[in-house]
């Protein structure tokens, strides 16, 4: 609902293309690659709806405390939700610094729910699905959101280049380069292919906006090919791994 009335201008300011548009980042995506909400909110409903008529072992996992704050991992996910729909009206209205701050909290408060509902904890594929994947996918694509927002929020304080594009090439190659990498481990090693084929989808965004000319989007001159080429074989990268542990699921 909170990304309905963004769009819609309720909160005031901008929408978030609009201000995508006005300040280009080195690692934002292009536009197609953020209807990956759309599956993310969907995940998130089934969640939602499956937390109401929970398995025993589901409710364990949903009852699991945190060692911080002592909240169970229902409320951290009520609190995670309620993070976003305040940072949507505090970015639209241009306050970035104080939108990276909620930003952060809530990408800390998803991993903690992620520590405690995930795939490797999850019993049987559907308890995987209604639990674990929309969490797994929300947090995955945060990682590239925070990244955006840190971006955004060094532009003003001069961290851009001639055109106007925050950041630099070469921060944003480790950027995407660190987005691969725990994608690749969380595919791997967690067995979250959910979480992978965020980051694979996020990088895949990154190699088409450095790819093909959008001089609404992103100055033309700035594009990089070699920013571009890092960001495609991430997604590559991520995307083989996501393959090989799935045949290997198979073959168990």
């Amino acid at each position: 609902m909170s990304n309905s009335l963004a769009m819609r201008k309720v909160f005031g300011g901008k929408d978030n293309k609009e201000l995508s548009d006005e300040y280009p980042t080195y690692v934002t995506p292009d536009g197609a690659t953020f209807a990956i909400w759309g599956f993310i909110y969907l995940f998130e409903m089934v969640l939602v709806v499956a937390q109401l008529f929970p398995s025993e072992h589901a409710e364990g996992l949903l009852a699991s405390q945190c060692l911080w704050t002592g909240l169970s991992a229902r409320k951290r996910l009520i609190l995670a939700f309620l993070l976003n729909g305040v940072w949507l009206p505090v970015f639209n209205n241009e306050r970035f610094w104080a939108a990276l701050a909620i930003m952060a909290a809530y990408f800390a408060t998803l991993l903690s729910v992620y520590s405690d509902v995930n795939v490797g904890v999850t019993e049987g594929v559907l308890e995987t699905v209604a639990l674990s994947t929309g969490i797994a996918m929300n947090a995955s694509w945060i990682v590239v959101a925070l990244l955006v927002n840190v971006f955004f929020c060094g532009a003003f304080v001069g961290w851009k280049d001639r055109y106007g594009v925050a950041g630099s090439v070469p921060a944003a190659v480790v950027a995407a380069a660190a987005v691969a990498a725990i994608g690749c481990e969380r595919a791997a090693r967690g067995g979250d292919l959910a979480w992978a084929f965020v980051a694979a989808w996020a990088l895949r965004g990154i190699f088409r906006m450095q790819t093909f000319a959008d001089r609404v989007r992103f100055p033309v001159p700035a594009m990089s090919k070699g920013l571009g080429l890092a960001a495609r074989l991430g997604s590559l990268v991520v995307g083989g791994v996501m393959a090989v542990k799935a045949a290997s699921r198979l073959w168990v």
